[in-house]
């Protein structure tokens, strides 16, 4: 009696089962980390844009401030508070001869916007500022505080902005 042993080549059933149970995994296990990542780069970039309209906004209101009474008639008034209890306050400045006015506008409520106004011409400043607040600490001198958020709500709550607070001091130079 002779036997003869055939070779047998390829894979089993079991096998092929096992190795796309395990591809799968892997595959998933990937999906799932860069749709992580995404989502932080996503929150990442909104919080650095926040962070970049608020500094901005700032840095402007401060410039204008500083320059509050620069070549105006002795008679006009270098800038107005309009202090608002429920809500932002308004900023006027004499500057050179021309009217400065920040104010919030609240039109639209998923984007309130810092609105620069010169001489009666508004125009949107910086995008998703909700908040203005001026205080007089002395004669020449005012704190500015801002208050930006992201254009989106948070994924991780879903309820709720992403806020910064930005707050300077101003020293007035030509009262």
């Amino acid at each position: 009696m002779v036997m003869m042993i055939k070779n047998n080549s390829g894979f089993t059933l079991v096998e092929l089962l096992i190795a796309s149970v395990l591809s799968a995994l892997v595959t998933f296990a990937a999906m799932d980390f860069y749709l992580t990542q995404h989502r932080q780069y996503l929150v990442q970039e909104q919080v650095s844009d926040m962070q970049q309209r608020g500094r901005a906004a700032l840095e402007e209101i401060s410039y204008d401030l500083r320059q509050a009474g620069y070549n105006t008639p002795d008679t006009s008034v270098a800038y107005s508070i309009y202090d608002n209890p429920n809500g932002p306050d308004s900023l006027k400045i004499n500057h050179h001869g021309n009217i400065i006015s920040y104010y919030i506008d609240q039109s639209d409520t998923t984007h309130p916007n810092l609105i620069k106004s010169i001489n009666n011409n508004p125009q949107v400043f910086a995008e998703d500022i909700e908040n203005l607040q001026i205080t007089s600490i002395g004669s020449a001198l005012l704190q500015v505080r801002i208050t930006a958020r992201t254009s989106g709500v948070d994924n991780k709550t879903a309820k709720d902005y992403r806020r910064r607070n930005y707050t300077t001091r101003v020293q007035l130079r030509n009262l």
